[in-house]
């Protein structure tokens, strides 16, 4: 291995406070799908979404992401506790770039998977926002507000679609735990 190599590499701790926090996040989530496949009267559908909770998220420990969500991880991490981070490399910042876009091509609970949004289905909707309830869970705020700031205005929700994020936060807000 090169010196240059070596010096881009992400620290134990990097790698250390990336598992953490991924699988922490990962768990909220998995928490969030079997509550609501919990008050689900369909099982079919329970069955799918409590599922989708335990492989949530999982393309995040593959090679194409794993090394890049590490150094993004750990940039905002920097970020949140104003802490002056530098990137090593212009490689490793356009990296996490493509992890990001490998990232939401392979997990269908992100919209930008779709080329037309209205073509996200019910499923997709709902692993999406336990995946946003967790992170409010994560670091505070409501899940509805963030919500209120990015639906219709980042994203072209129909109005059914829209209809059931709003109810599945509602169902979400009754579980405000933290790992």
């Amino acid at each position: 291995m090169r010196l240059e190599e070596f010096m881009n590499r992400p620290t134990k701790e990097m790698t250390d406070f990336y598992n953490n926090r991924t699988l922490n996040h990962c768990n909220r989530v998995k928490s969030n799908c079997r509550y609501l496949a919990s008050i689900l009267d369909d099982r079919t559908e329970a069955r799918i979404i409590s599922y989708r909770g335990g492989i949530h998220d999982s393309s995040k420990f593959g090679d194409q992401e794993y090394t890049p969500y590490v150094w993004l991880t750990w940039n905002f991490k920097c970020k949140a506790e104003n802490v002056a981070f530098v990137w090593p490399s212009k490689e490793i910042k356009d990296s996490t770039r493509e992890a990001w876009e490998h990232h939401y091509t392979v997990n269908s609970h992100h919209p930008e998977y779709y080329l037309y949004i209205e073509q996200m289905p019910s499923m997709d909707i709902m692993e999406m926002v336990c995946d946003w309830h967790a992170m409010s869970q994560e670091f505070g705020g409501s899940t509805k507000e963030w919500a209120d700031k990015n639906v219709g205005s980042k994203w072209k929700f129909n109005k059914e679609q829209k209809e059931l994020i709003y109810h599945t936060i509602g169902l979400l807000e009754k579980v405000r735990y933290d790992i």
